[in-house]
Protein backbone atom coordinates (compact mmCIF):
# COMPACT_ATOMS: atom_id res chain seq x y z
CA UNK A 1 0.00 0.00 0.00
CA UNK A 2 2.81 2.39 0.84
CA UNK A 3 4.47 1.85 -2.56
CA UNK A 4 1.20 2.43 -4.38
CA UNK A 5 0.47 5.55 -2.38
CA UNK A 6 3.95 6.89 -3.04
CA UNK A 7 3.52 6.35 -6.79
CA UNK A 8 0.13 8.03 -6.67
CA UNK A 9 1.66 10.99 -4.87
CA UNK A 10 4.43 11.37 -7.42
CA UNK A 11 1.94 11.14 -10.30
CA UNK A 12 -0.32 13.74 -8.74
CA UNK A 13 2.64 15.95 -7.97
CA UNK A 14 3.81 15.77 -11.55
CA UNK A 15 0.44 17.00 -12.76
CA UNK A 16 0.48 19.80 -10.20
CA UNK A 17 4.01 20.79 -11.17
CA UNK A 18 3.07 20.92 -14.85
CA UNK A 19 -0.10 22.83 -14.23
CA UNK A 20 1.35 25.18 -11.68
CA UNK A 21 3.65 26.81 -14.17
CA UNK A 22 0.95 27.78 -16.61
CA UNK A 23 -0.78 31.11 -16.84
CA UNK A 24 -3.07 32.85 -19.30
CA UNK A 25 -2.63 30.75 -22.41
CA UNK A 26 -3.04 31.73 -26.04
CA UNK A 27 -6.06 30.35 -27.90
CA UNK A 28 -5.59 26.73 -28.93
CA UNK A 29 -4.76 26.45 -32.64
CA UNK A 30 -6.50 23.37 -34.02
CA UNK A 31 -4.73 23.92 -37.37
CA UNK A 32 -1.59 22.38 -35.87
CA UNK A 33 -3.37 19.07 -35.17
CA UNK A 34 -3.90 16.30 -37.73
CA UNK A 35 -7.46 15.30 -38.58
CA UNK A 36 -7.10 11.73 -37.26
CA UNK A 37 -6.13 12.85 -33.72
CA UNK A 38 -8.10 11.22 -30.89
CA UNK A 39 -6.29 13.00 -28.05
CA UNK A 40 -4.56 16.37 -27.66
CA UNK A 41 -2.40 18.12 -25.06
CA UNK A 42 -1.45 21.79 -25.37
CA UNK A 43 0.98 23.66 -23.12
CA UNK A 44 1.74 27.38 -23.47
CA UNK A 45 5.32 27.88 -22.31
CA UNK A 46 5.29 31.62 -23.04
CA UNK A 47 2.56 32.09 -20.47
CA UNK A 48 4.19 29.70 -18.05
CA UNK A 49 7.39 31.67 -17.84
CA UNK A 50 5.57 34.84 -16.78
CA UNK A 51 3.78 33.46 -13.73
CA UNK A 52 4.56 33.61 -10.04
CA UNK A 53 3.87 29.89 -9.93
CA UNK A 54 6.72 29.26 -12.37
CA UNK A 55 9.06 31.25 -10.16
CA UNK A 56 8.09 28.93 -7.32
CA UNK A 57 8.73 25.84 -9.42
CA UNK A 58 11.93 27.12 -11.00
CA UNK A 59 13.43 27.94 -7.62
CA UNK A 60 12.95 24.31 -6.58
CA UNK A 61 14.19 22.90 -9.89
CA UNK A 62 17.37 24.95 -9.74
CA UNK A 63 18.30 22.99 -6.63
CA UNK A 64 18.41 19.85 -8.75
CA UNK A 65 21.79 19.39 -10.53
CA UNK A 66 20.27 17.22 -13.28
CA UNK A 67 17.76 19.92 -14.17
CA UNK A 68 20.40 22.65 -14.21
CA UNK A 69 22.72 20.53 -16.34
CA UNK A 70 19.92 19.60 -18.74
CA UNK A 71 18.87 23.21 -19.27
CA UNK A 72 22.48 24.29 -19.76
CA UNK A 73 22.97 21.59 -22.39
CA UNK A 74 19.83 22.58 -24.30
CA UNK A 75 20.81 26.25 -24.22
CA UNK A 76 24.34 25.52 -25.40
CA UNK A 77 23.38 23.10 -28.15
CA UNK A 78 20.43 25.06 -29.46
CA UNK A 79 21.90 28.50 -28.77
CA UNK A 80 18.68 29.45 -27.03
CA UNK A 81 17.60 30.82 -23.69
CA UNK A 82 15.19 28.69 -21.73
CA UNK A 83 12.30 29.07 -21.32
CA UNK A 84 12.15 32.37 -23.28
CA UNK A 85 12.87 30.73 -26.65
CA UNK A 86 10.40 27.88 -26.20
CA UNK A 87 6.88 29.16 -26.92
CA UNK A 88 4.43 26.28 -26.84
CA UNK A 89 4.14 22.52 -27.17
CA UNK A 90 1.27 20.54 -28.69
CA UNK A 91 1.16 16.74 -28.51
CA UNK A 92 -1.45 14.57 -30.22
CA UNK A 93 -2.08 11.17 -31.73
CA UNK A 94 -4.68 8.78 -33.17
CA UNK A 95 -4.06 6.36 -30.28
CA UNK A 96 -2.19 6.17 -26.99
CA UNK A 97 0.64 4.30 -28.71
CA UNK A 98 4.02 5.98 -28.36
CA UNK A 99 4.90 5.35 -32.00
CA UNK A 100 1.89 7.28 -33.30
CA UNK A 101 2.31 10.37 -31.10
CA UNK A 102 3.46 13.65 -32.64
CA UNK A 103 5.07 16.57 -30.81
CA UNK A 104 4.86 20.06 -32.36
CA UNK A 105 7.15 22.70 -30.81
CA UNK A 106 7.11 26.43 -31.55
CA UNK A 107 10.58 27.81 -30.75
CA UNK A 108 13.27 30.36 -31.57
CA UNK A 109 16.11 27.90 -32.12
CA UNK A 110 18.12 28.10 -35.33
CA UNK A 111 16.71 25.36 -37.55
CA UNK A 112 19.86 24.99 -39.63
CA UNK A 113 21.97 24.55 -36.50
CA UNK A 114 19.62 21.87 -35.19
CA UNK A 115 19.77 20.05 -38.53
CA UNK A 116 23.56 20.15 -38.47
CA UNK A 117 23.72 18.81 -34.94
CA UNK A 118 21.37 15.94 -35.72
CA UNK A 119 23.36 15.08 -38.84
CA UNK A 120 26.42 14.41 -36.65
CA UNK A 121 24.69 11.29 -35.30
CA UNK A 122 26.30 8.30 -37.02
CA UNK A 123 22.84 6.82 -37.70
CA UNK A 124 21.54 10.00 -39.34
CA UNK A 125 19.87 9.96 -42.73
CA UNK A 126 17.27 12.07 -44.46
CA UNK A 127 14.69 11.84 -47.19
CA UNK A 128 12.27 14.15 -48.94
CA UNK A 129 8.61 13.10 -48.91
CA UNK A 130 6.03 15.25 -50.65
CA UNK A 131 8.32 18.25 -50.47
CA UNK A 132 9.04 17.72 -46.76
CA UNK A 133 12.60 17.01 -45.66
CA UNK A 134 12.46 14.34 -42.96
CA UNK A 135 15.47 13.91 -40.67
CA UNK A 136 15.92 10.39 -39.28
CA UNK A 137 18.18 9.00 -36.57
CA UNK A 138 18.27 6.16 -34.05
CA UNK A 139 18.04 6.88 -30.35
CA UNK A 140 18.22 4.09 -27.75
CA UNK A 141 16.63 1.52 -30.01
CA UNK A 142 13.99 3.87 -31.39
CA UNK A 143 13.93 5.40 -34.85
CA UNK A 144 13.14 9.09 -34.48
CA UNK A 145 11.98 11.44 -37.20
CA UNK A 146 11.71 15.22 -37.35
CA UNK A 147 10.81 17.94 -39.78
CA UNK A 148 10.56 21.72 -39.81
CA UNK A 149 7.30 23.34 -40.87
CA UNK A 150 7.43 26.47 -43.03
CA UNK A 151 6.56 28.60 -40.01
CA UNK A 152 9.58 27.17 -38.15
CA UNK A 153 7.75 24.76 -35.87
CA UNK A 154 9.62 21.57 -35.11
CA UNK A 155 7.66 18.32 -35.55
CA UNK A 156 9.03 15.20 -33.85
CA UNK A 157 7.83 11.60 -33.64
CA UNK A 158 8.52 8.02 -34.60
CA UNK A 159 5.95 7.47 -37.34
CA UNK A 160 6.97 8.68 -40.80
CA UNK A 161 3.36 8.97 -41.96
CA UNK A 162 2.38 10.90 -38.82
CA UNK A 163 5.26 13.37 -39.21
CA UNK A 164 4.52 14.00 -42.89
CA UNK A 165 0.79 14.42 -42.19
CA UNK A 166 1.55 16.86 -39.37
CA UNK A 167 3.80 18.96 -41.59
CA UNK A 168 1.21 18.96 -44.37
CA UNK A 169 -1.50 19.91 -41.88
CA UNK A 170 0.46 22.91 -40.62
CA UNK A 171 1.19 24.02 -44.19
CA UNK A 172 -2.47 23.72 -45.16
CA UNK A 173 -2.10 20.79 -47.56
CA UNK A 174 -4.30 18.60 -45.37
CA UNK A 175 -7.44 19.44 -43.43
CA UNK A 176 -6.77 19.95 -39.70
CA UNK A 177 -8.64 18.49 -36.77
CA UNK A 178 -12.37 19.22 -36.81
CA UNK A 179 -13.39 17.28 -33.70
CA UNK A 180 -14.75 19.98 -31.37
CA UNK A 181 -14.36 17.67 -28.37
CA UNK A 182 -10.58 17.98 -28.68
CA UNK A 183 -10.40 21.77 -28.44
CA UNK A 184 -11.31 24.20 -25.64
CA UNK A 185 -14.77 25.68 -25.93
CA UNK A 186 -15.04 29.28 -27.12
CA UNK A 187 -16.28 30.36 -23.68
CA UNK A 188 -13.44 28.64 -21.81
CA UNK A 189 -11.67 31.94 -21.14
CA UNK A 190 -8.55 31.66 -19.04
CA UNK A 191 -7.77 28.03 -19.87
CA UNK A 192 -4.11 27.45 -19.08
CA UNK A 193 -3.51 23.80 -19.90
CA UNK A 194 -5.81 21.66 -22.01
CA UNK A 195 -5.89 17.87 -22.35
CA UNK A 196 -8.66 16.02 -24.15
CA UNK A 197 -9.42 12.57 -25.51
CA UNK A 198 -12.27 11.17 -27.60
CA UNK A 199 -13.39 7.56 -28.08
CA UNK A 200 -11.63 6.58 -24.87
CA UNK A 201 -12.61 2.94 -25.26
CA UNK A 202 -10.72 2.76 -28.55
CA UNK A 203 -7.73 4.64 -27.16
CA UNK A 204 -7.21 2.12 -24.37
CA UNK A 205 -8.03 -0.96 -26.43
CA UNK A 206 -5.40 -3.64 -26.01
CA UNK A 207 -4.26 -2.14 -22.70
CA UNK A 208 -5.24 -3.13 -19.17
CA UNK A 209 -8.50 -1.37 -18.47
CA UNK A 210 -11.17 -1.47 -15.81
CA UNK A 211 -14.88 -1.93 -16.55
CA UNK A 212 -15.33 1.75 -15.64
CA UNK A 213 -12.89 2.90 -18.33
CA UNK A 214 -14.82 0.90 -20.89
CA UNK A 215 -17.86 3.05 -20.10
CA UNK A 216 -16.08 6.32 -20.88
CA UNK A 217 -16.69 8.03 -24.21
CA UNK A 218 -14.62 11.22 -23.97
CA UNK A 219 -12.80 13.29 -21.38
CA UNK A 220 -11.13 16.67 -21.08
CA UNK A 221 -9.15 18.50 -18.42
CA UNK A 222 -8.43 22.22 -18.12
CA UNK A 223 -6.21 24.10 -15.71
CA UNK A 224 -6.91 27.73 -14.91
CA UNK A 225 -5.23 30.12 -12.51
CA UNK A 226 -7.21 30.93 -9.37
CA UNK A 227 -6.69 33.78 -6.92
CA UNK A 228 -4.58 31.71 -4.52
CA UNK A 229 -3.47 28.86 -6.76
CA UNK A 230 -4.91 26.72 -9.51
CA UNK A 231 -8.23 25.24 -10.49
CA UNK A 232 -8.34 21.88 -12.28
CA UNK A 233 -11.65 21.06 -13.95
CA UNK A 234 -12.59 17.96 -15.90
CA UNK A 235 -15.58 16.37 -17.54
CA UNK A 236 -15.86 12.68 -18.35
CA UNK A 237 -18.64 11.75 -20.77
CA UNK A 238 -19.96 8.20 -20.28
CA UNK A 239 -22.34 5.78 -21.99
CA UNK A 240 -25.33 6.50 -19.75
CA UNK A 241 -26.48 7.93 -16.41
CA UNK A 242 -25.66 4.73 -14.53
CA UNK A 243 -22.10 4.70 -15.87
CA UNK A 244 -21.62 8.28 -14.67
CA UNK A 245 -22.96 7.39 -11.22
CA UNK A 246 -20.69 4.32 -11.05
CA UNK A 247 -17.59 6.32 -11.98
CA UNK A 248 -18.41 9.04 -9.44
CA UNK A 249 -18.84 6.41 -6.73
CA UNK A 250 -15.53 4.76 -7.64
CA UNK A 251 -13.69 8.10 -7.54
CA UNK A 252 -15.21 8.99 -4.19
CA UNK A 253 -14.13 5.59 -2.93
CA UNK A 254 -10.56 6.10 -4.12
CA UNK A 255 -10.43 9.44 -2.33
CA UNK A 256 -11.58 7.72 0.87
CA UNK A 257 -8.91 5.03 0.49
CA UNK A 258 -6.22 7.71 0.23
CA UNK A 259 -7.59 9.39 3.33
CA UNK A 260 -7.40 6.17 5.35
CA UNK A 261 -3.90 5.37 4.06
CA UNK A 262 -2.75 8.81 5.20
CA UNK A 263 -3.00 7.73 8.83
CA UNK A 264 0.37 5.94 8.72
CA UNK A 265 2.02 7.09 5.48
CA UNK A 266 3.55 10.60 5.15
CA UNK A 267 3.33 10.46 1.35
CA UNK A 268 -0.32 9.48 1.43
CA UNK A 269 -0.95 12.22 3.99
CA UNK A 270 0.38 14.86 1.63
CA UNK A 271 -1.70 13.45 -1.22
CA UNK A 272 -4.75 13.35 1.04
CA UNK A 273 -4.24 17.01 1.96
CA UNK A 274 -3.84 17.90 -1.73
CA UNK A 275 -7.14 16.30 -2.73
CA UNK A 276 -9.21 17.32 0.28
CA UNK A 277 -11.19 19.80 -1.87
CA UNK A 278 -11.40 17.48 -4.89
CA UNK A 279 -15.07 16.85 -5.73
CA UNK A 280 -16.94 14.64 -8.17
CA UNK A 281 -20.49 15.29 -9.41
CA UNK A 282 -22.60 13.09 -11.68
CA UNK A 283 -24.78 15.13 -14.04
CA UNK A 284 -26.68 12.88 -16.41
CA UNK A 285 -24.13 10.98 -18.52
CA UNK A 286 -21.26 13.24 -17.39
CA UNK A 287 -19.00 13.24 -14.36
CA UNK A 288 -17.78 16.71 -13.40
CA UNK A 289 -14.51 16.99 -11.51
CA UNK A 290 -13.47 20.13 -9.63
CA UNK A 291 -10.10 20.44 -7.89
CA UNK A 292 -8.84 23.74 -6.44
CA UNK A 293 -5.14 23.62 -5.51
CA UNK A 294 -3.60 26.33 -3.37
CA UNK A 295 -0.13 27.75 -3.94
CA UNK A 296 0.75 26.58 -0.44
CA UNK A 297 -0.08 22.99 -1.41
CA UNK A 298 1.85 23.34 -4.66
CA UNK A 299 4.88 24.42 -2.65
CA UNK A 300 4.56 21.43 -0.31
CA UNK A 301 4.25 18.99 -3.19
CA UNK A 302 7.24 20.52 -4.96
CA UNK A 303 9.27 20.25 -1.78
CA UNK A 304 8.38 16.57 -1.52
CA UNK A 305 9.02 15.78 -5.19
CA UNK A 306 12.35 17.60 -5.41
CA UNK A 307 13.45 15.88 -2.22
CA UNK A 308 12.52 12.51 -3.69
CA UNK A 309 14.43 13.26 -6.90
CA UNK A 310 17.53 14.32 -4.97
CA UNK A 311 17.38 11.17 -2.84
CA UNK A 312 17.11 8.95 -5.92
CA UNK A 313 20.00 10.79 -7.56
CA UNK A 314 22.19 10.00 -4.56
Amino acid sequence: MRAKMKQALISAAAMVAIGAGIAQAKPFDSKTVASDAKWVLHLDVDAMSKTESWKLIEAKLKNNPKYVQGVATVERVGQVKMPADLHDVTIFGPSFGEKEAVVVIRHNANAERLKTLVSLNETYRSQVIGGNEIHIWDDKGKTMRAGFAKDGRLVIGQSQDAIVDALDTISGKLDPMKNELLAPKANDAGVLLFVAGDQVQELVKGQAQSPLVKQMRSAWVTVTEAKDGLKVASTVETEDDKSAADIKQAMDGLKTVVSFAAQDDPDAMLLSDAIVDLTFTAEGKAVKIDWPITNQMIGQVLERVTGEISKNAD
